[in-house]
């Protein structure tokens, strides 16, 4: 099962729900999700403002670039570059190693391979 798959079809996936479909628990919560702000095209990709709800319920600001390069990576250029950023991140919040502190303010999200080292090989698109 791949998230970022545009193939991953309710009828294709098994029954365990993907992290970046899961949108709220029973009481509502937006734990786990990345909200996006704001989307601007800049030189090499796009930059990003968003709000990410970490597990646990704290929220936090940043601005993240996304190269093409990356989003072609990711998604084989398949996919709008907004659901691969919201799926990079969501993935990068459930999955934070023990004792992370936290991101910075201004990031781009190839940092997040070094962070979540699992990253690529769990996101990036067979068909890419």
């Amino acid at each position: 099962m791949n998230p970022l798959d545009p193939d991953d079809t309710p009828s294709t996936r098994s029954s365990r729900e993907p992290f970046h479909q899961r949108r709220s628990n029973a009481q509502g919560s937006k734990e786990g999700q990345a909200e996006i702000l704001t989307e601007v095209e800049v030189a090499h990709g796009w930059s990003y403002e968003v709000v990410l709800h970490h597990l646990g319920g704290t929220t936090s600001e940043h601005t993240v670039s996304l190269a093409w390069c990356d989003h072609d990576y990711w998604s084989g250029g398949r996919l709008a570059p907004s659901r691969v950023i919201q799926t990079v991140l969501e993935y990068a919040i459930s999955h934070l190693p023990a004792g992370f502190r936290e991101l910075p303010k201004k990031f781009d999200a190839a940092r997040l391979r070094r962070i979540c080292t699992l990253l690529d090989s769990e996101l990036r698109s067979p068909h890419s």
